[in-house]
């Protein structure tokens, strides 16, 4: 199959799970503009893994194709009763929405076809933690059972939040595809759908298919300041292959150093786009369209008139709503259990909204309603995922005592560094414009009903106590963030929970406005305080994975505060992030110049499939992978050497064979295993045994061993011949069968 048809192919899978779903979506989004046609592919999506996920956690259900299908042709019938009677006026409103769905899906199938040529420019599974999402990918596509075996630390489930990388196996067990060419199909899903999703949220949001466009740029595509300043220093747009990953895109994504400038104390600073091409499937990064979806469930919940009913009315119309709600929200924690409190706080600006619009209408049940849904909601999420969170061991160094305590045993603790005001401005220089250009406008406002002296003279008692911060702390953007935060909180409160006072600003202004704050809270804590972890850098991880869901919250939300000041008149307040929007726009553009003109690598052969520099500079692991592949069902143990971590170099990568076929092996990257399992005794104890395995002359101390971990394989390629003397393989001729001999050998172990 060409690269084209298998594009193809994916598109319309990942289309059939929309399909499946649609007179659900229809019912929770049918007054958005696509009438729930486009978010139904990321809601098919989790709804059909969830299914298949606690299906398999409470019955044993197979997390198979058939299982999948089953669930799939279960989901089309609920959506069939639901069509069935309403079938005229779903038509009839789709059909007045024709206009807005082409031009949306014409854009999304644009964005899966630019990041599939992305893709082919560069196709190779071969950089930094491509074998772990690889590893994970394949074990979930191998596998049947509920909870995944962990590929690397044979015997054991996988202690990860694994859902992102079980919703991509999903489609791939379906599409039939090999390894190679559905992992990078996954990797143009995702930003296809973080497109898609964002745009639709946009016009939702906006009302506006301009702004809807805006809104897609700011949470899907736009890079940062750093894209631009990079360009300046290396006097050039053009690159080479090498330079354009490594030397363009990797530093756009380590700008905050905790420490000076060139030491070993880089920060990461990834943003969406970077994720999206990088290509790590990861947690983060498969999270986005996900993330998205529960921001327009969001919005629905906004539309849905909840502040107009009764409490046992909203039980009985808008259950569906908040059934999936709930699945959406602890979805959340199952693909990345760092975005389950960012987006509960998300959440919870949206129930304070409407606990405003029920004060408003003087509907005191619903008021109390709410607020209690601010604590059952999350609590009914946590337990849709339970048998997750019971099984997931957080793999902390030390016990946590939260939030402060002894130094050796606190989980959350202050930071020794604070991000430079020129860095931080690097990152996020374009969202902190626009947040300044609102708050321009809303003191001018303000001005004008309260008087220019009373403004004047608040003006100079915040810049007071700004600067005292400053000063006390030293650090401006530790002190700007924290006032910023309670500025917003401020706002949030008047406009939202008391809208009387700010009659003029819609539920999506009051909304954006409760999630500009929630960003501008957690950037103000990331300065403060960091989360540790195993990393040598303090708040490496701690911005890193609090960072990152800000860029998707503000990508939704300052659009609709830039609208604001574009409806009210307030242009001018928007030249300079209009012109700071362009330059954070370097990243993204450079990256697609460079690609899709060719000029990065010319010579490169495009191609979809990530293992082919495996078969060009690895035939012997290329056969074996093939080999097991076609040949071994199931997820039997396989052993082969451990590896440390990140290399992909000769005489073959480290843990190729567990990497590339999901069947585990006793020991995968030892570092990796220790940052998830916090186990060195046990992970020590695992190489210890494999050494004596490849290296002893005696069959039976190895046969011993290998009974121990349940191996039913033994690899002997380029990495075991590198590690272990030659003379420790020569016992397994002879006493163990051949199962397939190539350039190099696997053993089967009777």
């Amino acid at each position: 199959m060409s690269d084209f048809l298998a594009a193809v192919w994916w598109y319309f899978l990942v289309s059939l799970y929309g399909l499946s779903v649609f007179p659900i979506s229809f019912l929770i989004f049918r007054h958005f503009p696509d009438r729930g046609l486009l978010l139904a592919r990321p809601l098919g999506m989790l709804l059909v893994t969830y299914l298949c996920w606690v299906l398999g956690y409470a019955f044993g259900y197979p997390f198979s194709v058939w299982g999948e299908l089953l669930v799939i042709g279960a989901l089309a019938a609920i959506s069939l009763w639901i069509l069935l009677p309403r079938w005229k006026r779903i038509f009839r409103t789709v059909r007045s929405s024709a206009g807005f769905l082409l031009l949306a899906e014409g854009l999304t199938f644009l964005a899966f076809l630019l990041l599939v040529q992305a893709r082919r420019h560069d196709p190779n599974l071969n950089h930094t933690e491509m074998a772990m999402d690889l590893a994970f990918f394949r074990s979930l596509w191998r596998g049947n059972g509920i909870p995944p075996v962990d590929p690397w630390f044979a015997g054991e489930p996988i202690n990860y939040y694994y859902g992102g990388y079980m919703i991509f196996a999903a489609v791939s067990k379906l599409s039939g595809l090999t390894t190679g060419i559905a992992y990078n199909l996954s990797v143009a899903g995702v930003f296809m759908l973080a497109v898609s999703v964002s745009f639709v949220l946009g016009a939702a949001l906006t009302g506006s298919t301009v702004w809807a466009g805006i809104t897609a740029l700011c949470a899907a595509i736009i890079g940062n300041l750093a894209g631009v300043v990079r360009i300046v220093e290396n006097g050039k747009i053009y690159f080479s292959g090498y330079e354009l990953k490594w030397g363009y895109l990797w530093n756009c994504s380590r700008v905050i150093y905790d420490g000076p400038p060139g030491a070993d104390t880089a920060t990461i600073n990834e943003f969406p786009f970077f994720a999206e091409v990088w290509a790590n499937l990861h947690g983060h990064m498969s999270n986005i369209p996900f993330t998205l979806l529960f921001v327009a469930l969001l919005v629905a919940l906004l539309r849905s008139g909840l502040d107009r009913l009764s409490v046992g009315t909203i039980l009985r119309l808008r259950w569906p709503l908040l059934l999936i709600l709930v699945i959406s929200l602890g979805g959340l924690g199952f693909v990345n259990l760092f975005d389950l409190p960012v987006f509960f706080l998300v959440y919870g600006c949206a129930v304070l909204t409407l606990v405003g619009q029920a004060r408003q209408r003087k509907k005191p049940t619903a008021h109390l309603a709410f607020l209690c849904s601010l604590f059952a909601f999350p609590l009914i999420a946590y337990l849709a995922y339970f048998p997750f969170h019971r099984d997931f061991i957080p793999p902390l160094q030390y016990p946590a005592t939260f939030p402060f305590g002894n130094e050796k045993e606190t989980l959350i603790r202050f930071a020794d560094h604070h991000s430079g005001l020129w860095e931080f401005l690097c990152v996020f220089g374009f969202h902190i414009s626009v947040l300044l250009a609102y708050l321009c406008w809303k003191v001018g406002e303000t001005a004008r009903s309260l008087g220019k002296e009373i403004v004047g003279m608040i003006g100079i008692a915040a810049a007071t106590v700004f600067l005292i911060f400053a000063g006390l702390t030293g650090h401006l953007v530790w002190s700007a963030t924290l006032c910023g935060s309670v500025l917003f909180i401020l706002l949030f409160i008047k406009f939202a929970l008391f809208p009387s006072m700010g009659n003029k600003a819609t539920s999506s202004e009051r909304f954006a406005l409760g999630a500009i704050a929630v960003c501008l809270s957690i950037w103000w804590f990331c300065e403060v305080f960091f989360i540790k972890d195993n990393y040598g850098c303090q708040r490496m991880n701690t911005l890193f994975k609090f960072h990152f869901p800000t860029w998707l919250i503000l990508g939704f939300a300052l659009p609709v505060l830039a609208q604001r000041l574009w409806t009210e008149g307030q242009k001018a307040l928007l030249v300079v992030p209009g012109m700071l929007m362009v330059l954070s726009l370097a990243c993204p553009l450079i990256f697609f110049v460079n690609v899709l003109t060719r000029s990065a690598d010319p010579t490169q052969p495009m191609a979809l499939d990530g293992q082919n520099y495996l078969k060009r500079d690895f035939p012997a692991a290329y056969e074996m992978i093939r080999f097991v592949d076609d040949n071994i069902p199931g997820q039997p143990v396989i052993l082969e050497a451990p590896g440390t971590a990140y290399q992909y170099d000769a005489p073959a990568p480290e843990n190729v064979l567990s990497a590339n076929t999901g069947a585990p092996t006793v020991l995968g990257w030892e570092n990796h295993e220790g940052l998830w399992r916090g186990h060195p005794q046990e992970i020590s104890l695992r190489k210890q045994d494999i050494t004596v395995i490849y290296s002893t002359p005696d069959i039976q101390t190895a046969t011993k061993l290998l009974k121990k971990y349940g191996v039913s394989y033994v690899y002997v390629g380029g990495q075991e011949r590198r590690q272990y003397p030659a003379r420790g393989f020569e016992k397994f001729e002879g006493h163990f069968p051949v199962a397939f001999r190539g350039m190099d050998v696997l053993y089967w172990v009777p």
